[in-house]
């Protein structure tokens, strides 16, 4: 994710496991992903990209493609700076999708 908070990539496994349709999302930013698919109506994720800072622990209902499912998803993310300590985005931005969701466990997008 850059500075802007859109999406610059997103790992095959995470699009396996959720389906063309709900990741096609690189290029666009959380605000835009997030009323797309209902995922923050609390504002908790946008709150803590504001922030800038290393967080984690923070859940999220991500949709399935062509299932009336949605796949609870553990979000995290570690700002990235640059030589004169600007912040440059968030590098490893974390999905995790909990409990029994197949591929994709773990891997970064």
């Amino acid at each position: 994710m850059d500075i802007d908070q859109r999406f610059t990539f997103l790992s095959d496994e995470f699009s396996d496991v959720m389906g063309p349709e709900t990741t096609d999302i690189v290029g666009q930013t959380w605000e835009e992903v997030a009323e797309r698919f209902g995922l923050d109506a609390r504002g908790l994720i946008a709150r803590a990209l504001d922030r800038r800072d290393t967080w984690s622990g923070k859940t999220v209902d991500w949709p399935v493609t062509g299932a009336p499912l949605r796949v609870p998803v553990d979000m995290a993310a570690l700002p990235a700076f640059d030589r004169n300590r600007k912040i440059r985005g968030l590098s490893r931005f974390r999905c995790l999708p909990h409990g029994r969701c197949g591929r994709g466990q773990g891997k970064i997008f």
